[in-house]
Formats: structure tokens, sequence, C-alpha cells
């Protein structure tokens, strides 16, 4: 494939508020392939030498609700920064707690009075009570309206240093599949440990899909998950529960040169079988 006909995918995952989200996944998934990378400490993502065409492209990080676009990559670089809202904050909730609790004192049966003799004074007129101050509304914090994409010329210069480096760690990455190792990345209690947290998607079972999915996992010296490329897969919502699996729920042993820690790749193929 010629560089004419591959683009370039980046961008950064941050919360309503700005800030990086750190370890989200994001994928992206044509006709042609299918693929997952880990945001970094920065909260950025790259993908290199992605083949032009039409991309279903999703963000999503456990506690959080994922978000969704289609974007054209043509022979160019693309950036597209992803906001994901952040969950309810906790003094809201505590807020709806205690107007429950309210409520359900107002609604609790009163105790019939008893008669008694009237033995007090006529107690004197009292002036009507003045109209209480309006209260002020809460005013939730302001959003950053959503990231546009924005589309460069395949060699423009990067001047973001986060994001330069983040391009440069996923350069060494796809670099890592070629590597000469004594040792490839392990999963940390074997098959098992993702078996376990295994999930058959609610679609692939409406719809009797089964099979095998096989994934290329890229683990970094230090153990982390940094991406993901599916090799092969009957159906894309497998594909992206191995994504969630990998990337969130297992931990590696990260491959070994020279004695040494090393950024390394590993084929793993999961099996869906229906019951």
């Amino acid at each position: 494939m010629t560089a004419l006909s591959q683009g370039r995918l980046i961008g950064r995952v941050i919360d309503n508020s700005g800030q990086p989200i750190v370890a989200a996944t994001v994928s992206i998934a044509s006709s042609s392939i299918t693929q997952a990378a880990i945001t970094n400490a920065l909260g950025y993502y790259i993908f290199l030498d992605v083949p032009t065409g039409d991309y279903t492209i999703k963000a999503y990080k456990r506690g959080l609700p994922s978000w969704v676009k289609t974007l054209m990559v043509p022979s160019a670089m693309v950036r597209q920064d992803i906001q994901l809202a952040l969950a309810q904050p906790a003094d809201v909730a505590e807020s709806k707690e205690r107007n429950a609790e309210r409520d359900t004192k107002k609604s609790a049966p009163r105790v019939a009075d008893v008669p008694k003799e009237n033995t007090k004074q006529p107690e004197p007129k009292k002036q009507p009570d003045k109209p209480a101050a309006p209260v002020a509304a809460a005013q939730a914090p302001p959003v950053k309206p959503e990231p546009a994409t924005v589309t460069m010329a395949l060699n423009a210069e990067i001047t973001d240093a986060g994001l330069k480096k983040a391009v440069e760690d996923a350069k060494a990455t796809d670099a890592s599949e070629k590597a000469t190792l004594e040792k490839r990345p392990e999963v940390i209690g074997g098959m098992n440990a993702i078996y376990s947290k295994l999930q058959y998607p609610a679609y692939a079972r409406e719809n009797q899909i089964e099979g095998s999915v096989m994934a290329r996992v890229y683990v970094s010296k230090t153990g982390t998950v940094s991406k993901v490329s599916i090799i092969k897969a009957p159906d894309r919502s497998l594909s992206e529960e191995v994504f969630r699996v990998l990337s969130e729920d297992v931990e590696f042993k990260p491959a070994s040169a020279d004695n040494k820690p090393a950024d390394g790749t590993v084929v793993i193929i999961v099996n869906f079988t229906l019951k």
C-alpha cells in the first residue's frame, strides 16, 4: 500500500472541563481494518498509516458515556479531539438524596391530635411574613464546545510537544512488531484471565454470531497495552469486547530482550461460542 493511500488520525481525549483522560480506549473501524489505541498519560491517541476511507471512531472509558462519530480519513493528517462527559458530581447526588429524605418526611402519616382544654390566652395578631428573597438557581460548570475535526497536510509540523512525543511513541510501538525478542508479552493469568472477564455482546448473541477474534496486542516495556489491531473477526461487536477486556480487565507481563523488559507484540485468539 503506497503512502498516497494512507492517512494519519491523531487526537486527545478530554473531559468536559478540558482535562485529559488517561487510559481511554479509542477504536476505529472500516470495511478493511479495526484497531484500538489507548490514550497515554496526557490523553493523546495516535493511529499511523491509516488506509484512506470512511471510519467509525469510538471512544470509551469505564464509568463514562461512550462517544461515537463517523469521519473520513483522507491522504492527510486528521486531528479529532474527543470530549467525554464526566459522571454526575457527588454534591448533586447528595442534594437529590436530601430532597428525597425531605419528601419522605412530608409524606409520613401524622398522628391524630388529641383535643385539649384551651387554657392559652389569645395570641396577638401576627404581621404578614415578608416574601422570601428568590434563591438563585445553582449553575452547572461551563462545558467546553465539542472539538472540531481538523485536517492538515500529512507532513505538517506538529507544534504541540505532548502530541509530538505521542507520535514518536506510536512509531516505536509499531516498530516493536518487528523487534527481536527473547520472550513475547504474556497475559498474567493466561487465557483464563481473559475468559473470566469476557461478556458475550448482546448483538452477537441475538444474531447467533460465533467465531474467533485474532488480535495483535502491542505491550510496552512497562506492561501497559498501547494498541490492539484486529487481524480477523467475524463481527465488530466481538472485536469491541476484545478491546475492552485487553485494555481494561487484564494485565500483561512485558516482553524481554537482552534480559531486560522491552516493547513487544503478541497475537491472542479469543473464541466466542454460544452455549
